[in-house]
């Protein structure tokens, strides 16, 4: 049994084995292998003639249209929500670990729709200092808990790319209502080519371009007009830059990876561990803009011992729950 906010909790096993299970088996490996199978698909494009015809074979409708390029184009923006779902499970995790450290899994099975709005505003405008006054040293407790002496400029490096990355991540992620729309009863149609222009002051056309886009409705805001009140409805397009997802989803998964490698040390007492570390040319903003370039991390493992902040990194203001950022 466990207590929580005054609450009694029957756990299903001891409160130290599920942490266990929830640190061995939680499955980020899931995102990365989308990414990796899109990516084998448009190197080898007669897999896709192989999966197209296997899927009329299924379906068994002659009135359907399915090139190869749709499929494609599906698993492209597939991989664009993947981005959306490694995001917030990347924040939740840091919420989870902070605020509940032992039972992280109940954190994340019992958090709302609000709470996650309210986690994901504190982020984007106060970053890792939503727990501690120093965000660096935050990041290092979370991220790369190592003692000093070791890998020193890598770590201090990994940490300031860390602290830009989650608040400007979160800050993306506030404005998310086509994931809202593909993950509650799907109402995101499926992807097509959408052009869209810039045109000067007098209506003429100066710039347009042709990009891959899911479509969606917006409900907006009620207002009154003539004595009554009106809400419009707009159809919405939003672009599906693959690539930027792919780096997203990587990046997200190396940082979920360290946070679990960390915990699981603490728990198990492992002195060695094996992190990911961003070199000096990684950019928070590179990854998150739409642009073409390459990742690459450097893994290491390394002997640890835990800075002194101690886990979990908060101010010392209260042990009392009603206290914390987010409460469950």
């Amino acid at each position: 049994m466990s207590k929580k906010n005054s609450e009694e909790l029957v756990l299903p096993e001891p409160q130290e084995q599920l942490l266990k299970r929830f640190l061995e088996e939680y499955d980020y490996l899931s995102w990365m292998t989308r990414v990796t199978v899109l990516k084998l698909l448009i190197q080898r494009p007669e897999l896709v003639s192989q999966a197209r015809g296997r899927l009329l074979s299924i379906l068994d409708n002659p009135s359907l249209s399915l090139s190869d390029e749709s499929i494609v184009d599906r698993m492209k923006m597939d991989l664009h929500f993947t981005a959306y779902h490694s995001t917030e499970a990347l924040l939740a995790l840091i919420f989870a670990l902070v605020v509940d450290p032992e039972l992280p899994w109940l954190y994340l099975t019992r958090y709302t729709s609000s709470d996650l709005n309210q986690m994901v505003s504190q982020l984007a405008n106060k970053g890792l200092s939503t727990f501690h006054s120093d965000e660096k040293l935050v990041a290092k407790a979370l991220f790369f808990n190592v003692a000093p002496g070791q890998v020193d400029d890598l770590v201090e490096q990994s940490t300031e790319f860390t602290v830009e990355y989650i608040r400007e991540l979160a800050r993306q992620f506030r404005d998310r209502q086509d994931y809202n729309s593909f993950k509650h009863g799907l109402r995101t149609m499926k992807p097509r080519v959408s052009s869209t222009s810039i045109s000067s002051t007098n209506g003429k056309p100066i710039l347009q371009w042709s990009e891959l886009a899911t479509t969606y409705l917006e409900v907006g805001a009620r207002f009154e007009t003539d004595g009554h009140m009106v809400r419009c409805i707009k159809l919405v397009s939003r672009a599906i830059d693959y690539e930027k997802s792919a780096r997203i989803i990587e990046t997200n998964t190396h940082l979920v990876h360290n946070l679990l490698e960390i915990r699981m040390a603490q728990v198990t007492g492992r002195k060695e561990i094996t992190l990911k570390l961003f070199d000096k040319e990684r950019n928070a903003f590179d990854i998150l803009r739409r642009t073409k370039i390459g990742l690459s991390y450097d893994k290491m493992t390394i002997s640890r011992e835990p800075i002194e902040t101690g886990y979990p990194p908060r101010n010392q203001r209260s042990t009392d729950r009603s206290a914390d950022p987010v409460s469950t």
